[in-house]
């Protein structure tokens, strides 16, 4: 009856009212594929501290084929402001035509200095602006260029603008600096330097990527694509899907997990109640399992021996035996489970709820249900910070995440961040919490060690699954 119910709410268009970011009950966004094009992202670096007096507009920004052909594609940021842009941005992105291009064409439309005596307009020229960058774009695939502004080259004598910008690709990372975010509504993986905390690389993954789930060992990522019903495998070192596994029509996966040896990855299909049994290094499902109703997420022990599967409209967790490849218990734990997380020894599983106030703690070894605690509702997201032990919830409808102390459960810290959180994670070495932020496309970096918000992160629409290659 719930589930008829919820058909409903999602026929009318409500669905965005009661739930956000990665939760399997988001429809897929009817973006465009890239069968015939591919896409192009240009990130913005910070702007030198000279710029500071500086701000601009731009009226466009196209790509220059070989040809001499222009093609339009739309600016994310029109208005700049060098006192205001120290942090790295979203400059343009857009699908393009596959084919060789020679460059960008950029029209300035005005541009201001601040002086003693106040603001003076600088002289504008009304002919485009070529920066010359030979590049090619790809049928299906991602291209991601970062920009840098040159103030000496933009501004004559303090009287004449034009703008001034170089262009370069990214290096490559080493691997234990990547991390990654799925873009649900982008059809995209971002890729970012775990240190310098800045977009370095896109993976265009096909339609409603939820989770990555990473192999740190053999450098393999596994990226489930509800909207597709697969599995992409991404190689971490050439940062490029190397393999598919396609998966039953109507399974909507929404989450996955790999045992700690790397050698079973365990997806939650949402739309056909089962888990999927996937061994990794063939790509191929080795068995099914029915599980409950909307089975929404997947976590697996320590031990590697049992999965626990949050059976989202039953109100349940299927506690699945490994090495039978069967449902070993089935456990009540009240109204919609949603995600969880293990405590630091994994002798307690904590799980949040959609819409209850309540956090349910299961004993993992005896597999028993043990007393709730009451932590408030719109609960969107948890983690567990191995080196404290405290727990970080995210209340979406507070725009807070908070810590707990996991055994009195009471909150012993709060972060604001000032808008709806969704997923989180937490970069052991460096001591990074990361909270996806779907309303805005961003990812917020808060440093628990010195206990300030860090920066912001622009990603894709709807970014959740965030992990990264350096976690222990």
């Amino acid at each position: 009856m719930l589930r008829n119910v919820f058909a409903l709410i999602v026929f009318a268009g409500l669905t965005a009212t009661l739930f956000t970011g990665c939760q399997p009950a988001v429809q897929h966004s009817l973006r465009p594929t890239l069968d015939e094009e591919g896409e192009l992202q240009l990130y913005l670096q910070p702007f030198p501290q000279e710029a500071e007096k500086l701000r601009f507009s731009l009226q466009s920004i196209a790509a220059v084929k070989t040809d001499g052909t222009l093609v339009d594609f739309p600016l994310a940021l029109n208005q700049l402001r060098g006192a205001e842009l120290r942090r790295q941005r979203i400059f343009a992105l857009g699908h393009l035509p596959p084919g060789d291009y020679t460059g960008f064409s950029l029209m300035a439309e005005n541009a201001f200095l601040q002086g003693e005596e106040g603001e003076v307009a600088l002289a504008v020229s009304n002919e485009p602006y070529f920066l010359e960058f030979p590049f090619q774009i790809h049928k299906g695939k991602e291209l991601l260029l970062s920009l840098k502004f040159s103030y000496g080259r933009s501004v004559s004598e303090g009287v004449a603008f034009s703008p001034g910008f170089s262009i370069f690709l990214p290096e490559r990372l080493v691997d234990k600096l990547v991390g990654y975010v799925a873009n649900e509504q982008s059809d995209t993986i971002t890729i970012f330097d775990r240190k310098a905390l800045q977009v370095v690389g896109a993976i265009a993954t096909g339609p409603g990527p939820k989770s990555v789930a990473l192999d740190r060992v053999r450098r393999r990522a596994y990226v489930v694509l509800s909207g597709a019903n697969s599995v992409a495998l991404i190689d971490v070192s050439q940062q490029a899907i190397i393999d598919r596994l396609r998966l039953s029509v109507g399974d909507g996966p929404a989450k996955s997990a790999l045992t700690p040896d790397g050698n079973l990855l365990v997806t939650a299909n949402f739309g056909s109640d089962t888990v999927s049994l996937i061994e990794p290094l063939s790509m191929m499902e080795t068995a099914r399992i029915r599980v409950g109703d909307g089975p929404s997420s997947v976590l697996i022990d320590q031990t590697g021996r049992r999965a626990f599967v949050l059976n989202r409209w039953s109100g349940s967790v299927s506690v699945i035996d490994l090495a039978n490849r069967a449902v070993a218990a089935t456990l009540p734990v009240g109204p919609e489970p949603m995600d969880g997380a293990f405590n630091r020894v994994g002798d307690r599983l904590f799980l949040i709820h959609a819409r209850s106030p309540y956090l349910t703690v299961i004993d993992p070894q005896m597999l028993t249900v043990l007393p709730q605690g009451m932590v408030g509702r719109g609960m969107s997201g948890i983690v567990m910070d191995r080196r404290t032990n405290l727990l970080y919830i995210a209340k979406k409808l507070e725009g807070t995440v908070e810590a707990y102390d996991p055994l009195a459960l009471f909150s012993v810290s709060s972060i604001r961040v000032g808008e709806e959180v969704g997923d989180l994670a937490i970069d052991d070495e460096l001591g990074n919490l990361y909270m996806a932020l779907p309303t805005t496309g961003r990812v917020a970096v808060y440093n628990l060690l010195g206990r300030k918000m860090v920066t912001t992160i622009e990603v894709g629409k709807a970014p959740c699954g965030i992990t990264m290659m350096g976690e222990r």
